[in-house]
């Protein structure tokens, strides 16, 4: 026992560089058992499943001395690395093949507060729980809204994606109050972006939100207005009817000759749901 203590003592400690590939490996290894889980028998899937949890175990152990080692080197990772990146997105995998929603929670949370994890995470996480085998709703919606915000907070959003982002989360939205809040952001997204300018020269897409799509969210939350509208939900149809007045606004080619129409409808159902309110 001496003897070992003394050659452990003499071995050099794992330098920050060799414990990141040591998570990477780590990482590796559980990617390939949640593969082998796909397609196993159910002793197999379980199997699989143990391994992948302690590989991910293990990484977040290198991670723990990686960072004591870079503190003792007066270094730092900052907003996380991508070993961290995939730690969470493996922790998610898990979370999802065990049913356990709240490791699904804290999983998207912490990938979504690192910095080094971008919208194509989480919309990883977001495929994973819209498969039916794995479906949670809520936190679809939540992934999805967080990859949204990570496209908006950079300076030049990558609008065809937002576009692509929004109209998922449109479909993912599960309640009236949910919808209505999708198509609220959707509002606010186009208020905020730039004129479209269609085509480039070259047949590249300019900069702007995606016409077309432009059109489908404003007509979906429009006709989303009149659906409510027709089953006599006078006060579920004004926020919708309002909302997608708002959005035509944005498209000045389209819609132009019923405007006037829908306006004058919106402002009478906005009207009697206020009454009805109060």
């Amino acid at each position: 026992m001496n003897a070992a203590a003394e050659l452990g003592a003499l071995h050099p400690a794992p330098a920050p560089r060799d414990l990141r590939q040591r998570r990477m490996a780590y990482l590796v290894a559980g990617s390939a058992a949640l593969e082998v889980h796909k397609d196993g028998d159910p002793k197999q899937r379980r199997q699989s499943l143990g391994l992948a949890g302690r590989m991910v175990a293990a990484s977040r152990r290198a991670a723990e001395a990686e960072a004591a080692a870079a503190a003792a080197a007066g270094g730092g990772t900052g907003g996380g690395t991508l070993a961290d990146a995939f730690t969470a997105l493996q922790e998610f995998g898990i979370a999802a093949r065990r049913g356990d929603a709240e490791g699904l929670r804290a999983a998207l949370a912490a990938a979504a507060g690192l910095a080094c994890v971008g919208a194509e995470h989480l919309l990883r996480m977001a495929a994973v729980v819209e498969d039916p085998e794995f479906s949670h709703p809520d936190v679809l919606m939540a992934a999805l809204t967080a990859a949204l915000a990570k496209l908006m907070a950079r300076g030049d959003p990558d609008w065809p994606r937002v576009a692509l982002v929004v109209r998922q989360m449109a479909g993912a939205a599960t309640s009236h109050a949910e919808r209505v809040k999708v198509f609220e952001e959707g509002a606010q997204i186009l208020g905020s972006a730039p004129p479209n300018e269609g085509v480039g020269d070259e047949g590249g897409a300019t900069k702007g939100y995606p016409e077309r799509e432009a059109r489908w969210l404003a007509g979906s939350c429009w006709n989303a207005g009149l659906a409510r509208l027709r089953r006599g939900d006078r006060r579920g149809a004004a926020p919708l009817l309002r909302l997608g007045l708002d959005m035509l606004r944005h498209l000045p080619r389209w819609g132009a000759p019923d405007r006037a129409a829908m306006e004058e409808l919106a402002a009478e159902v906005g009207a009697a749901a206020a009454g009805a309110g109060g």
